[in-house]
């Protein structure tokens, strides 16, 4: 029994089954640009970097590619905002695809014959409502009908059924022939939403209640009592999931920032660089041998709260070296760089956002505009993320940024940031993603959103 979500429920302005597509592409692509891309979200890049900071924070993620949901977050990922079935609707589905296995077996024309169909899940445990119609349809080729000919029959009898383009164009027609077959005769030319079809092997793995409704061998549809596990099923196996749960949906605290390595991504951040190809941005959020000279002094960089703004430099001398296997003292150059930390602060009249930066790296060389206005872009970009959560969340509608920089590369960096919040646009195409979204960037000229600087600690 599958998880249900309300389509009219909102979350951070938008519903929640937007919310839930928008995790579902993050998983799919693990970049925010594709996950806010569909166009029937209608999310800006910022927003769907906010909802994806939620899910992580919420625990639905597991920062593992392999395996990159919790229970928790695939009971929200796999919910459904379709209505539930009644028990008399769900019936009247189940008698069509017996009527229609009875009707398979009754053919000659046929390469397969339907054996077994089970039952298992809320209809078998006798519920009123139905969320899933959990179901099993054992099928099984006639053995003196498995011949080149018989495959020939199957792929022209299901371009006559309209599977022609999805049987010629795959990589193997006679399996996807029998396929669309099978499916078509079975449970019809459209497959119901709530219909969850699994194999048998999946049913004896769960090991749970199940009903045997259709059995060949004596004749088709048969009523046989509920059995408490599939009869050739053991224990559940360790490698069935939890059973899925909705989990509690509610926003973190206003005072949460956007991780960096989550917000931000190649693709991303692709149109903010100087040198499209040659210069694409990057955010570290770990100390590597990239940086030595930095050390320890770092402290914890975890995302959120302090991160390395890093940019490639251009493919050079220095790349050539590298690749040569040099090992001069170029060789080991880390890339020009400078240290964010970002705090937020909620009052009574406004929301207080800072952003900090210092321990520039340059490895002792003069730091290039270029470099700097593509910090600065990405500084901008991931402030963007941060105040599209504080207007998501907080009624504030006044927000103080207070900026600072420590040493000649931050300060260079954090003047170029501090140009751009007092008059936009100033980076030019440095910026060519606009750092605010356009709902909060309306909202900023209609002063319903009112940014302020604070002179005292910006540069």
């Amino acid at each position: 029994m599958g998880t249900l979500i309300d389509a009219k429920e909102t979350f951070l302005g938008v519903s929640l089954t937007t919310y839930r597509d928008t995790i579902r592409r993050w998983i799919d692509f693990g970049a925010v640009a594709p996950a806010a891309a569909k166009q029937k979200l209608g999310l800006s890049r910022q927003r769907a970097a906010v909802l994806i900071n939620e899910a992580d924070l919420a625990g639905f993620l597991t920062g593992d590619p392999e395996d990159p949901l919790t229970n928790a977050g695939r009971g929200f990922v796999s919910a459904s905002s379709l209505r539930p079935l009644n028990r008399k609707k769900a019936s009247q589905i189940i008698q069509k695809i017996v009527d229609n296995c009875t009707l398979v077996n009754g053919r000659d024309d046929l390469s397969f014959q339907v054996e077994r169909i089970w039952l298992f899940g809320s209809y078998v445990a006798n519920r009123e409502v139905v969320n899933d119609l959990d179901m099993v349809i054992e099928t099984k080729r006639i053995p003196a009908r498995v011949t080149p000919e018989w495959d020939e029959r199957v792929i022209q009898l299901a371009c006559d059924m309209g599977g022609e383009k999805l049987v010629m164009r795959s990589l193997s027609p006679r399996a996807s022939a029998r396929l669309y077959v099978q499916t078509r005769l079975t449970i019809g030319p459209r497959k119901h939403p709530r219909l969850s079809l699994i194999d048998v092997d999946g049913l004896k793995q769960l090991a749970c209640e199940c009903q045997l409704i259709f059995d060949r061998s004596r004749g088709g549809p048969v009523d046989d009592p509920v059995l408490p596990k599939h009869p050739d099923a053991t224990e559940r196996s360790e490698s069935v999931l939890e059973k899925l749960t909705l989990p509690v949906l509610k926003p973190v605290p206003e005072t949460t920032l956007v991780r960096l390595d989550m917000a931000v991504s190649p693709e991303y951040w692709r149109g903010a660089t100087i040198h499209e190809l040659n210069s694409l941005p990057r955010i570290e959020t770990r100390v590597k041998c990239a940086y030595p000279n930095w050390g320890k002094t770092l402290g914890d960089l975890d995302g959120r709260k302090r991160a390395i703004i890093a940019v490639l430099p251009e493919y050079s001398a220095l790349e050539y070296a590298r690749e040569q296997g040099w090992h001069g003292k170029r060789a080991g150059n880390p890339h020009p760089g400078v240290l964010i930390e970002r705090s937020i602060e909620i009052e009574v009249a406004a929301a207080r956002y800072r952003i900090a930066l210092s321990k520039g790296c340059t490895d002792g060389h003069r730091l290039s505009i270029d470099a700097a206005l593509s910090m600065a872009a990405k500084v901008l970009l991931v402030a963007g993320c941060d105040l599209e959560a504080i207007s998501a969340k907080t009624v504030a509608r006044r927000v103080v940024i207070e900026l600072s920089a420590k040493g000649s590369t931050a300060k260079v960096v954090c003047k170029y940031v501090h140009a751009e919040l007092t008059a936009y646009r100033r980076l030019g195409n440095a910026c060519e993603i606009s750092w605010l979204s356009p709902i909060l960037a309306d909202r900023i000229s209609r002063h319903d959103f009112v940014l302020e600087i604070d002179t005292e600690s910006s540069i």
